[in-house]
């Protein structure tokens, strides 16, 4: 049980969880949730809380729920390009969100906005190094709703991608987890 009573955890002490111009605010962050079709969020709280004793009880300030994003890891030694497509709605039939593209660093990640809470589903990557005078790219893209073990669930059940690449054979190879 919290201090609060809310069934929150109340906000840590801790002064690297605040903002130095606004010590009674902090970030609580909560971890990923999901529902039976597989959406995945992430819940966001700013809370403002007294510190001095007089008040246990934080007040929101703003609450978020983000999803549409997913968080590259390049796992190689030289840059990538990637495009990520959402879909709109649940079925990978029926259609594309634009494509947003990313440029990751070697051995760097970041987090990429694709979608929406109303079409949070990733749909498609592409994916390039362009080095050594070579344009290697592979395209994966969801045909169908699916369960562990195929490329829908490797994409909309996790919040990270991992991609590494290959230079022997030119090969990208993709890995996730939350």
């Amino acid at each position: 049980m919290d201090r609060t009573g809310s069934g929150r955890p109340a906000i840590p002490p801790d002064p690297q969880s605040r903002f130095p111009d606004h010590p009674n605010t902090a970030i609580h962050l909560a971890s990923s949730f999901g529902n039976a079709s597989g959406n995945r969020a992430l819940l966001v709280r700013i809370e403002s809380q007294e510190l001095n004793g007089v008040s246990n009880n934080p007040s929101p300030i703003e609450e978020t729920v983000m999803s549409g994003n997913k968080t590259i890891v390049n796992r190689s030694n030289v840059a990538l390009s990637v495009i990520l497509r959402g879909r709109v709605g649940a079925d990978p039939h029926g259609g594309s969100l634009p494509p947003v593209t990313a440029t990751i660093a070697p051995q760097e990640s970041k987090t990429v906005q694709y979608g929406s809470s109303q079409n949070p589903f990733l749909n498609s990557l592409n994916v390039e190094e362009n080095s050594n005078g070579s344009d290697i790219s592979a395209f994966y893209q969801c045909l169908s709703r699916g369960g562990p073990g195929t490329l829908d669930n490797l994409f909309n059940a996790n919040s990270t991608i991992e991609i590494s690449y290959n230079p022997a054979n030119y090969s990208f190879a993709l890995s996730a987890h939350n």
